[in-house]
């Protein structure tokens, strides 16, 4: 049915409103957009209520289990596969962790965090008695006190390109590593400990080492 220019009250915000041609019913909201998707969850609203008056179940939680302990969890989309997702006991205690060192309980910055000792002492403590290779005590060099290109030479004062081991730890440990032709293997000696390494350029480096050597070889003639 065709209507002409009439006068409406929106039933969302009550503003008036003229309706100049229209066909079929009378609107009852203005054409603003809040008032719209006022009018859409309304409808919404209704039909949901009408099915529950028909005998329609309400939604039910779906539940998952927890990736530790087995508890049912609140169901919900989540961020985290459902064989990843845990409850709140057990995400605090994947924070916690026991020091390689003194043995005392701690809790690491995030879950799942590889820290192995609660304090700067105990890690020093722990890596006198720790089980490093060559390349592994180079590895946490860098990411104990970064690249060494962000250091200057401790020889002549440019810019740094190697770490190197500065030969005076008490502990010091003996390994074996491959050349860069991955032909030929060597013996060397290295730290555990990262503060005694040493940013050096490659011509200082191997001015250090050897000076380091020829001191070696003079103590023990």
């Amino acid at each position: 049915m065709y209507y002409g220019p009439v006068t409406r009250i929106c039933q969302a915000c009550g503003v008036v409103f003229e309706v100049t041609e229209q066909l079929g019913r009378m609107p009852k909201y203005c054409p603003d957009e809040r008032c719209r998707k006022q009018r859409v969850a309304k409808a919404a609203r209704e039909r949901y209520a009408r099915l529950r008056a028909q005998g329609m179940p309400a939604k039910q939680s779906r539940v998952v289990p927890c990736a530790g302990c087995g508890s049912p969890l609140a169901g919900g989309r989540g961020s985290l596969p459902e064989g990843q997702r845990k409850c709140q006991d057990c995400r605090r205690s994947a924070r916690s962790a026991v020091c390689e060192s003194c043995g005392e309980q701690f809790e690491r910055d995030r879950p799942g965090h590889d820290r192995r000792f609660c304090s700067p002492e105990c890690a020093s403590a722990g890596r006198e008695k720790d089980d490093i290779s060559y390349d592994g005590a180079h590895s946490r060099v860098y990411a104990v006190r970064g690249r060494a290109a962000d250091h200057a030479c401790a020889l002549c004062g440019g810019v740094a390109s190697e770490w190197a081991y500065d030969g005076l730890d008490a502990d010091e440990r003996r390994g074996k590593t491959t050349g860069r032709g991955g032909t030929s293997v060597s013996t060397v000696r290295y730290s555990a400990d990262p503060w005694h390494y040493l940013p050096f350029c490659t011509p200082c480096h191997a001015t250090y080492d050897r000076l380091v050597r020829a001191e070696r070889r003079a103590l023990q003639s």
